[in-house]
């Protein structure tokens, strides 16, 4: 999986650069790779744009940082990644520079790219929408390249050490969270809450936000940040509530809803036309067993709906479902490279034109050198645009409109795609969900624990 943050450059794009291209950081710049511009003139292509742009805004670039789990990558699949997830996200339309650093333990891409965009002259526009955009772009990338991903994150974003820590089960927030909602049930008062936090260990900072650290904690961990149930409001409501309902074992008005079970003939999972009473009072009890029974339903219907009568069909059609959407996803990356070399190959016979007065003026000059340098800028925009449509074997004179209308075709194809695409994955995610709560029927041992028996009874 990977992390992203992004963040603006306000001052100079030229140290920026200087730092993410450092030699000992990226196995001596092989893994540097630009659109738009070259490694030598990216602060002055940058500028160019803008200045086309007639933009003076305080904002010169933006900076994203893409870090993937320790060990999950090679340097070069992540530079590959980084580069299509710069293409995508910027749209083939901003000059870019990538950098993929290898020298720390977890390997991380770095994209710099123009605030303002070399095509259509529009500012970059970094809100939340952009933010998330930045985070689904990577996820699907990652995907599609066989690496995991966070599916629907819920609660307070953590920093990428948080989610390593948790997935090894050592996470302090984690324990802190798990710790709260054990001791809770055995208290009686806010008081006595923290009197036990303490027994565990847990050195107690107070005031306005509760605070909370372990012996061999770096920082304290305020509880509010471990999501809405753990303000000191919402553990007060949770240990008042706790104590209300001890003891019930009855309701006023009792929750009914189907039963659906495994049947081990059909492979599957059936309406046994019986009803669940609970019994308990115990609210979060009650409401978890109404949402997996929901969730059981919700199988059940799409298990029909999609003709699917046992789990080897199940497993066939989600096969069938990945290999279509990488193939997808292939043709999509194959239309954004081809969009992204016509884009390129416009912006520079643009520039070219733009410049061409003043690199005439100049050999007229007789290549003067004092010419030159009263026009250095310009005319080394049209030198470096120059040897980028030699090298493509494109002649300066040609008509960028041809381009364009060849851009315009390959995006259309692409939106296509893309619809198909998510078409695919609303499918894949469906598939995902059936076959999670298919294996949880399946081994289920569909005998009730003490425990269950005193909170339920099954009614024919």
């Amino acid at each position: 999986m990977a992390v992203t943050k992004m963040h603006p450059i306000r001052r100079t794009v030229g140290k920026a650069v200087d730092y993410i291209t450092d030699k000992d950081k990226t196995d001596g710049e092989i893994y540097v790779s630009t659109y738009g511009c070259t490694r030598e003139t990216v602060e002055d292509d940058f500028d160019y744009t803008r200045h086309k742009a007639s933009y003076n805004g305080s904002i010169l670039a933006q900076h994203i940082i893409q870090s993937f789990a320790e060990g999950e990558v090679t340097p070069e699949q992540a530079h590959k990644i980084g580069i299509e997830l710069a293409g995508r996200f910027t749209g083939h339309k901003h000059e870019y520079i990538i950098a993929t650093h290898i020298d720390k333990g977890h390997i991380h891409n770095h994209i710099i790219f123009n605030h303002v965009d070399f095509k259509d002259h529009t500012r970059f526009r970094g809100n939340i929408r952009a933010v998330k955009d930045l985070r689904r772009m990577s996820d699907e990338i990652c995907e599609a390249y066989g690496l995991s991903v966070i599916k629907d994150p819920k609660g307070p974003g953590r920093s990428f050490y948080e989610w390593q820590m948790a997935k090894k089960g050592i996470s302090y927030k984690k324990r802190l969270k798990d710790n709260i909602d054990t001791v809770i049930p055995l208290v009686d008062s806010y008081d006595d809450f923290l009197t036990k936090m303490k027994d565990l260990g847990y050195e107690i900072k107070q005031g306005k936000y509760d605070s909370f650290r372990l012996h061999e904690q770096e920082r304290f961990t305020r509880s509010k940040t471990l999501g809405e149930d753990y303000t000191r409001e919402a553990i007060e409501h949770r240990i008042k509530l706790a104590k209300e309902q001890e003891g019930i074992s009855t309701v006023t008005h009792p929750t009914y809803f189907r039963v659906w079970k495994y049947d081990q003939n059909l492979g599957l999972i059936e309406n046994t036309h019986s009803y669940l009473v609970f019994v308990s009072n115990n609210h979060q009890r009650r409401k978890a067993a109404i949402t997996d029974a929901k969730k059981i339903a919700a199988t059940y219907n799409l298990l029909r709906e999609k003709n699917i009568d046992s789990v080897e069909k199940l497993d066939e059609i989600m096969t069938s479902v990945k290999k279509e959407m990488k193939e997808t996803h292939k043709q999509i990356r194959e239309i954004d490279g081809k969009i992204a070399t016509l884009n390129e190959t416009i912006k520079y016979l643009d520039r070219t034109c733009s410049n061409k007065k003043i690199w005439d003026n100049y050999i007229k000059s007789g290549r003067s050198s004092s010419f030159y340098e009263s026009h250095r800028a310009d005319l080394m925009i049209y030198e470096s645009a120059a040897a980028f449509l030699k090298h493509n074997n494109v002649s300066p004179d040609t008509d960028p409109d041809t381009y364009r209308d060849r851009v315009a075709e390959l995006e259309e194809q692409r939106n296509i795609l893309y619809t198909d695409l998510q078409a695919l994955q609303k499918e894949r995610k469906e598939l995902d969900m059936i076959k999670q709560n298919v294996d949880i029927i399946m081994n289920d041992t569909h005998e009730n624990t003490k425990e269950k028996k005193k909170e339920r009874r099954v009614m024919y």
